[in-house]
């Protein structure tokens, strides 16, 4: 886990040095987002069961307000259409496809047994190296921000996340492992996660997230 690490953090266009360490306080509620929310995976297209993502997913969050909310994980800008949801198991690497929907289609061993799809803990990856995903409550909210996310893969990551006075902080270069975010920002109204370097022609994975009451 990489904590206390030093980031290039832009606000509003200006550049800063940013300490990146979390800071709880006695209000804090912590909303862990793990990309396997079995009832939204159920609504989703069967096609997820491959990895595909190609509708909205969101996740449940009951301690970010009084009657809790759904985060919503979208496609930002240079929408492809899809998105991957892989296994987030390495032992999950095959596709077995006479496998019944919901109880497959990915599996694992040779022959491939199937898992079920719905209980399968999950990553997001992109399509494509230029995609961005958009990650924002679907109703009122307490004051938020996002404290922590993991990188998975080889490809360094940027975060970018929308304030609600109209600012943006941008966290760069997380390379993979876990990233502390910290005490930043006077509450978000949605984040974004994208390539580093959208240029070099791979593929950002990205999972576990948590969004945090202030």
């Amino acid at each position: 886990m990489k904590l206390n690490a030093v980031s290039r953090l832009v606000v509003g266009g200006v550049a800063l040095a940013a300490s990146l360490m979390l800071t709880r306080t006695a209000q804090a509620n912590n909303c862990a987002i793990g990309y396997g929310y079995g009832q939204s995976l159920k609504n989703m297209s069967y096609k997820q069961a491959y990895g595909l993502f190609e509708n909205i997913y969101q996740e449940w969050c009951p301690s970010m307000s009084s009657v809790g909310t759904y985060f919503r994980l979208t496609e930002g800008a240079n929408a492809v259409g899809h998105m991957h949801f892989w296994a987030d198991d390495p032992t999950v690497t095959c596709i077995a496809y006479t496998a019944t929907w919901p109880n497959g289609v990915m599996g694992r061993g040779s022959p491939c047994v199937a898992v079920d799809p719905l209980t399968t803990s999950r990553e997001v990856s992109f399509h494509t190296s230029i995609q961005q995903a958009k990650i924002a409550p679907t109703g009122a909210t307490y004051r938020w921000r996002v404290s922590s996310i993991q990188i998975r893969g080889t490809v360094s990551a940027q975060v970018i996340v929308q304030q609600t006075d109209g600012t943006w902080w941008t966290f760069n270069n997380l390379t993979p492992g876990v990233w502390n975010l910290g005490s930043t920002g006077v509450g978000a109204s949605a984040f974004f996660v994208q390539n580093q370097n959208s240029a070099d022609g791979s593929h950002v994975t990205f999972d576990n997230t948590t969004v945090q009451t202030f």
